[in-house]
């Protein structure tokens, strides 16, 4: 059995690169999708049926004034060639301050603004998105999310909340904050990485300023000054484990 990786490199400037990563397991590959200047800033990444690499390239988060980069946020595409080379397209370019990305059901990509969750499709097969519809608005900093049970697990400081639309208007009406008492000292570092575990728990970390106090079924739950948080959606239980302090 072979695992791939896809590997992406990126660099605040043209003349700094970073090598990727050999694996020691030759069962593992891992391959450079792309590097600076191809792409610049990522912010959020993810892998859709067809092997095609979608990550959003920030240009507006605290943009400086004298940035001659484009004006929004871009979500770019990237199709493995036979050869294993990387084809790079502009998906969607009407974002502001993006997040994160996930990719649905049915060509959806679903994408974390600043505030807000969009849900964007190319209807046409031109590989560029047509239709956009929010999906839900009002969030505190949404970095991170994934789907679950119908519906969308986000974080939005210092909640998490499950999301689900139930009357299909392509909107969510369940607005549930299933956990509460997560640090706010400093929303680049709040709640991200969020990865499902084999057996259906959800890995997510929290980063470095934060201090934690979640009341959960089980008692409080406490973290400090960076660390990673287990999460199990149908009983509620949190471990919070890995932290530096």
């Amino acid at each position: 059995m072979t695992v791939r990786f896809i590997f992406l490199v990126t660099a605040l400037t043209t003349s700094i690169y970073a090598a990727a990563p050999k694996s020691p397991d030759p069962r593992i590959i891992v391959e450079l999708v792309a590097e600076a200047p191809r792409i610049v800033t990522p912010t959020g990444l993810g892998v859709d049926a067809k092997g095609r690499v979608i990550v959003i390239e920030s240009h507006t988060h605290f943009r400086p004034k004298d940035y001659k980069g484009p004006e929004r946020d871009r979500l770019l595409m990237f199709t493995m060639d036979a050869k294993g080379k990387a084809k790079r397209s502009i998906f969607y370019k009407g974002l502001k301050m993006g997040m994160d990305v996930c990719i649905g059901k049915n060509g959806w990509v679903y994408l974390a603004e600043r505030s807000r969750i969009l849900r964007v499709r190319d209807t046409n097969n031109d590989g560029k998105a047509d239709v956009c519809k929010k999906f839900v608005s009002d969030l505190s900093n949404p970095t991170g999310f994934e789907f679950w049970n119908g519906g969308v697990i986000v974080t939005s400081m210092p909640d998490i909340i499950f999301l689900k639309d139930t009357d299909g208007d392509d909107k969510a009406d369940v607005h549930e904050i299933v956990l509460s008492g997560f640090g706010t000292e400093d929303s680049h570092h709040s709640l991200h990485d969020l990865t499902w575990t084999p057996d259906g728990n959800l890995i997510f970390r929290e980063s470095i300023f934060h201090h934690s106090q979640v009341e959960t079924p089980y008692g409080p739950v406490r973290q400090q000054n960076s660390g990673w948080f287990r999460y199990d959606p149908r009983t509620h239980r949190l471990i919070s484990f890995g932290t530096y302090h």
